[in-house]
């Protein structure tokens, strides 16, 4: 999942360099990008039997329907679309961080190695 996360970041960082996008309108390339890690976070949460890849999974879908409400409603800001769309980031990584520790504890407690 952090290679995902690693490699969407860093695909976004160089699309948005080379092609100099902004948030004026619907961003298409960072939608692709947002997209594609969704996809990639989905398939890894349905071959997981932890809890947490799904959760994570359902945030980065948060941040595709952010593309898709300015593609609804074109006159949607783009302070708030901005916003919106960078905001399910952190409660995605706090979830990975607290479901692996709990997770590795469970594991330990129970002896499930």
């Amino acid at each position: 999942m952090t290679a995902i996360i690693i490699l969407a970041t860093l695909a976004t960082m160089q699309l948005e360099n080379l092609l100099h996008l902004h948030y004026h309108s619907t961003n298409t390339v960072v939608l692709a990008v947002d997209t594609a890690t969704f996809i990639a976070m989905y398939a890894v949460a349905v071959k997981s039997r932890l809890w947490w890849p799904i959760w994570v999974a359902a945030f980065q879908l948060n941040s595709v329907v952010a593309h898709l409400a300015t593609v609804i409603s074109p006159e949607f800001s783009a302070l708030v679309y901005h916003g919106y769309e960078g905001m399910w980031a952190i409660p995605g990584q706090l979830v990975m961080v607290i479901g692996i520790h709990r997770d590795r504890g469970w594991t330990q407690n129970y002896d499930l190695t």
